[in-house]
Parts: structure tokens; sequence; C-alpha cells
């Protein structure tokens, strides 16, 4: 099964509310066309819409881009925190990539995600003996983090 389109909403809130392929809406005859097959997605958005804000079809690219865009835009800087809610971050779930990131920066993530690939991620800094966090990629490599945190001040 190959995606061509998704059905999303405009403005775009990172939500999509179904994939076409071959022309038609994944599932949708189960669901709204009493297992006849499925709709395409004029047919389908004419069931849904009320249902929907504004809903609008894209291609498969441009929802990757749209989505893209809207988790980088997820993305903070590192602010402070407090000693207390550092280790309540790292006792709530067992910590993801928990490491040195610098002879004085330690670092890990909360191993539930945000959305696709953030997290809140926690940094201690031992020299100063502070707490900071902020919403990153847990594909982001020890010198861009370390870079981020100082860029943060």
């Amino acid at each position: 099964m190959k995606i061509e389109q998704v059905i999303i909403s405009q403005p775009f809130n990172r939500h999509m509310y179904s994939f076409v392929s071959n022309g038609l809406v994944q599932h949708s005859g189960s669901l709204y066309n009493n297992n006849k097959g499925d709709l395409n997605a004029e047919e389908y958005l004419q069931i849904n819409a009320h249902k929907y804000n504004n809903p609008t079809v894209v291609t498969y690219e441009e929802f990757n881009e749209m989505y893209y865009q809207a988790t980088q835009q997820m993305k903070s800087n590192f602010k402070e925190v407090t000693e207390d809610q550092y280790y309540e971050a790292l006792e709530c779930l067992p910590p993801m990539k928990w490491r040195n990131i610098s002879e004085t920066l330690n670092v890990f993530f909360i191993s539930e995600m945000l959305t696709a690939d953030l997290s809140a991620c926690y940094i201690k800094d031992r020299a100063n003996n502070k707490y900071y966090s902020a919403t990153r990629s847990i594909f982001e490599t020890d010198e861009q983090l370390v870079d981020i945190f100082n860029q943060s001040f």
C-alpha cells in the first residue's frame, strides 16, 4: 500500500484524518459504507466534513513537509527548572539516552515521545549545580545538544 494523499485540517494542527491509497480512503468502507468498499476522498469528505476543521487533501510529500515544519516549531531552547522537577522527570519513566555530553553536562530524555522524535530533554549542569529542560529531538547529537544548550542563555 503506497500512501498517495493525506486528509488533514487547515490550518494544519499536526493531525491527519486518513490516508488515501489507490484513490481510496483507507478503511472508509468498513467505517462509513457498510463494508461495501472504500470511499474516494470526495465521498469521504462529504460524509465527514462536519466532524473536521476545514478538511483538505494534500499529497503525502506535502504532508511530510508540513509535519516536519510543525515539529520543528515545537522544539524549544533550554530553560532552568528546579532540582525537584529534574528528578521527577528522571524517575517518572525509565530515562532514554542518559549520558554525559560534556565534562559537566549530563543529559537524558523522557522515554515517552511528545510527537514523532521529540521528547522532553533534561540536562544537569554539574559545574553550576543547575537543571534545565527543553523539547528536543532524540536524534540530536551530543555536539548539537551542547550548542543548543549554550545558545539558550
